[in-house]
């Protein structure tokens, strides 16, 4: 005591002034050597005193020997302490929780020391678990890095055996589970299958490692969660006790494949590629709530091109972009009457006019096309259509561009944007049409040269004719080589430029 109080901190320099510098050093090394010392013998002392290595002689009191069983004392009568066995304090005193611990939990998973335990960890664990029952036995080759993880808490957990490269999944939480489901009866929820991992032994696992357990019990037979009768996504770190495990129908694989395909051009939904209860679930729900916010305006839409196409397109409502919007209403149509387990065949058997992506742009861009035909100055294009004369082919062009605009579908040319473009040619066609009268092709007024009354006049050339701006420098061409014919010739000029 009497050392560790001086060479503590800086009181040893109280206690050296008597001494040159050179000497304090060594009298500093002197009193370390010796703390070091009497600790090691202290600690060597108290172990032979509470049995983890023989006493040593002289060092224990004997009058008051105490036996191997009295070194350990327990408030619970039922655990019986044995003296424990380490090369120090520390191992003896691991070895005496494990004691403890067991007692406590006795069918505790017994862990690697180096096993780490966290979330990422157990989320990877889940994952590879989670393809495992996508496999018909049960049997998955799991990359390198994982192998590790496996081995370390698959196994202890007894969801399966990692073996060399192939992870085998266990049955036996999956018999457990059922047993205990057909024992008590009613709905299994997260609260009960806590309760139910610790029958027959209490295992004394944290929640997370649980969870895990249970997640992996929902994929391994088709059971999907819910909480207050709406579906629920678990994730390891978090799983409620009230939710509630509900058996799901699953699509095969190749429903899955295409089904997600399909979701994903219609409804710019993704899911996994594993057919799990939890992930069809999700998809389900997912798919019902963006076709129930999408049905009013795709409704809208069908009736109003039902009512336009007629007087605008030649194929009436057979126009693809009708046709898309029928077929996109019909499968909406069906999702709102289907429950979770029937909307991948809703997707399936939906009929799909053009594509998938024109169906999808049908649905996502419904609202915009009603809103804008909803707008549309009709009685304007009406206007553009009772022209004629010098300005029956633009209005013609104008009228195509329009039917063209309906024929296709919202995928390839956009409806909205299309109106836009087409109102203001039409604007501007009629504000020509009110402010400029009609013009009626005049031929250029060619006025011939006085006759000169001192000189003889000799015409080389005389031209007459309508030209555009195209044929203008072909014109001067001509004119040219007419000039450079004669260095005498000379070009008198009348012109007049004009709109047809």
């Amino acid at each position: 005591m009497i050392l560790d109080y001086i060479l503590l901190g800086d009181r040893f320099n109280n206690y050296v002034t008597h001494l040159l510098p050179v000497d304090r050093s060594a009298a500093r090394s002197l009193l370390e050597n010796q703390q070091s010392q009497l600790r090691h013998q202290m600690i060597s002392y108290l172990e032979g005193m509470y049995g983890i290595t023989n006493p040593i002689a002289g060092s224990v009191n004997d009058n008051h020997a105490l036996g191997a069983a009295e070194h350990l004392q327990s408030l619970d009568e039922s655990m019986s302490l044995q003296a424990p066995i380490g090369a120090n304090f520390s191992e003896a005193f691991e070895q005496l929780l494990d004691q403890m611990l067991k007692h406590q939990f006795p069918a505790h998973p017994q862990f690697e020391k180096e096993s780490k335990l966290s979330v990422p960890a157990l989320r990877r664990v889940y994952e590879t678990v989670e393809r495992s029952t996508q496999i018909a036995d049960g049997r998955l080759v799991v990359e390198q890095p994982l192998r590790k993880e496996m081995r370390q808490i698959a196994d202890p957990l007894k969801l399966g055996v990692m073996h060399e490269t192939v992870f085998l999944l266990g049955q036996h939480w999956k018999n457990h589970f059922l047993k205990k489901e057909a024992e008590f009866g009613g709905s299994a929820t997260v609260g009960k299958l806590r309760a139910w991992i610790d029958q027959p032994s209490v295992m004394g696992m944290p929640k997370e490692l649980q969870n895990l357990v249970i997640m992996a019990f929902a994929a391994q037979t088709n059971r999907s969660f819910f909480l207050h009768s709406g579906p629920y996504t678990p994730v390891v770190e978090n799983l409620p006790d009230d939710l509630e495990l509900r058996e799901q129908t699953l699509p095969t694989g190749d429903e899955w494949e295409k089904a997600s395909k399909r979701a994903a051009a219609i409804f710019g939904v993704t899911t996994s590629p594993l057919v799990s209860a939890t992930n069809v679930a999700k998809f389900a729900t997912d798919i019902k709530a963006i076709g129930a916010a999408g049905k009013p305006s795709c409704d809208d839409l069908c009736e109003k091109l039902k009512t336009l196409l007629p007087s605008l397109s030649e194929d009436g409502v057979a126009t693809p972009r009708y046709r898309t919007a029928v077929n996109t209403k019909a499968l909406l149509d069906a999702l709102k009457q289907a429950n979770n387990d029937q909307v991948v065949a809703a997707i399936l058997v939906a009929d799909v006019a053009s594509s998938e992506s024109a169906m999808g742009t049908s649905l996502k861009k419904a609202s915009d096309v009603v809103e804008a035909l909803s707008h549309v100055k009709w009685e304007l294009l009406e206007a553009v259509d009772r022209l004629g004369g010098q300005r029956e082919g633009a209005a013609k062009a104008i009228r195509q561009t329009l039917r063209d605009a309906f024929q296709k579908d919202e995928y390839v040319v956009a409806l909205a944007p299309a109106l836009k473009e087409v109102e203001s040619r039409a604007v501007r066609l009629l504000a020509e049409a009110s402010t400029v009268p009609p013009v009626q092709p005049q031929p250029p007024i060619i006025v011939d040269p006085p006759v000169p009354t001192s000189k003889t006049y000799a015409l080389l050339s005389k031209g007459n004719r309508e030209i555009s701006k195209d044929d203008f420098e072909k014109v001067v061409e001509e004119i040219e080589e007419e000039l450079e014919a004669d260095e005498n010739a000379r070009l008198k000029v009348s012109w007049e430029v004009y709109r047809p």
